[in-house]
């Protein structure tokens, strides 16, 4: 299958039958906002907390569960809309969602200049030779001086070399990533790098914010968290792994994820 032949049927299947695989590393526990105020994911809230403003508009490229959209509603955003090629909306969250558009063409049908932050979280690596057009997109609607948040895995590490490797030898399928991992892979997800992504990005107009890798540990050791063998051990692997990321995020090549905050001039 070439990259611009997205079978989304594929997709829509996948994820109906994996739900688990459509939250990210910024996963937001809404329940546990609701109750507390906080979160267990302080990447996901420092994130957002840079950019996010009260009566703020915004869009949720490939939605998911609809985590994202429900906590900028609960901080006080004006105007939460999402989009996905299904419904894959959480129950508790469908209260705070005001639009879901369902879909994969192009454009969106959004006003130009209308929203404040729009978010593309874990979509690009699933769209193909369509990462441009989606970028292009996603400028469209932004308001100038607006913020768009992109994060995509990231395959320029030794992770990916070794999933390269494997896919010479024909011991690794094509378009998936789970590598030495014990659970379900994705589908359809194509091989991306940081510095393509961000080549890509600065060909439009904007201004890069923020740009940084994080998940170093895995993308060296990427089975480890996930064997039932060393789940014993899973305090101290998360205490290192999160200390390594405070050293090195500030390189965005080389961690297993990789995110930038980009700003419409």
């Amino acid at each position: 299958m070439r990259e611009n032949n997205i079978n989304y049927n594929s997709l829509r299947r996948f994820y109906k039958t994996n739900p688990t695989m459509l939250s990210s590393p910024y996963t937001l526990h809404i329940d546990l906002f609701r109750q507390y105020g906080k979160r267990l994911t302080p990447l996901g809230l420092k994130i957002f907390s840079k950019f996010h403003h009260k009566d703020a508009r915004v869009y949720d490229f490939g939605c998911g569960t609809g985590n994202f959209l429900a906590f900028s509603k609960l901080k006080g955003a004006e105007l939460c809309v999402g989009r996905d090629i299904e419904n894959f909306l959480a129950k508790e969250n469908t209260g705070y969602i005001d639009i879901i558009e369902i879909g994969s063409k192009f454009p969106v049908k959004q006003e130009n200049n209308f929203f404040d932050i729009v978010v593309c979280s874990e979509v690009l690596e699933h769209t193909g030779n369509n990462r441009k057009s989606i970028i292009r997109e996603l400028l469209r609607i932004t308001k100038k001086k607006g913020i768009i948040f992109i994060s995509t895995p990231n395959y320029f590490n030794l992770l990916g070399i070794v999933k390269w490797l494997f896919e010479i030898k024909g011991l690794y399928t094509k378009h998936t990533w789970a590598p030495f991992q014990n659970y379900t892979p994705q589908v359809h997800e194509f091989p991306l790098k940081s510095f393509n992504i961000l080549n890509e990005i600065r060909k439009f107009n904007v201004k890069i914010l923020e740009k940084k890798s994080f998940w170093w540990i895995d993308s060296w050791l990427p089975w480890i968290h996930r064997h039932s063998e060393v789940k014993l051990y899973s305090g101290f692997i998360e205490f290192l792994r999160y200390n390594v990321d405070k050293v090195l995020s500030w390189n965005p090549y080389g961690g297993l994820q990789f995110y930038c905050l980009i700003e419409k001039q």
